[in-house]
């Protein structure tokens, strides 16, 4: 009797600490599917996904498509456009659901679809450089990836750092807390 209930809360105990670790929405399989448009961006904003993937060590993979015609099967879509409204230098908006175009999280956490839109100039009107398109693109990909802010010094610090342009290590360890168990 006792080993019943021992093993009943190590049951509950282990399967507790497994959705803990999957609180982040994340995808659901590899490799994801990225539309990308033809653009001066395209070339930074591809070796973004790159790296992600070359620094993730295989956790993360994506297939590209640039063929316009791929774009809805896609499961993330990259914009590009002059300036957001809100004044930041990208937006990623997620679709939990193949239900309409209504946006609604699931219990279970996994993206349907998302669209990174990047901003070609800020909200003062300057162009972004390609260094900070890059640093740009790396935090989008993270935030793409389910990948959440910490306080880190990396790409996905709490506040935007136009200077990071690479990976660090705590930007990998976020994202193997989201993904691996």
């Amino acid at each position: 009797m006792i080993k019943k209930i021992l093993l009943t809360l190590f049951l509950l105990f282990f399967s507790v600490t497994s959705a803990m670790a999957y609180s982040n929405p994340r995808w659901f399989s590899m490799p994801v599917s990225v539309y990308i448009p033809n653009a001066p961006q395209t070339a930074t904003v591809m070796k973004a996904f790159r790296e992600w993937q070359k620094d993730s060590g295989g956790t993360v993979r994506f297939l590209f498509r640039r063929s316009h015609n791929t774009e809805r099967l896609s499961k993330i879509s990259v914009v590009y456009v002059d300036t957001l409204s809100n004044g930041e230098p990208y937006v990623v908006e997620q679709k939990y659901t193949s239900i309409g175009k209504r946006h609604m999280d699931t219990s279970r956490g996994y993206f349907y679809k998302l669209r990174i839109i990047i901003a070609r100039r800020s909200a003062k009107g300057k162009y972004f450089t390609t260094a900070q398109t890059e640093a740009i693109a790396l935090r989008a990909v993270g935030e793409a990836l389910g990948v959440p802010a910490d306080g880190s010094k990396g790409v996905m610090a709490e506040t935007f750092d136009f200077s990071n342009r690479h990976l660090l290590k705590q930007d990998i360890d976020a994202l193997n807390k989201v993904y691996k168990k």
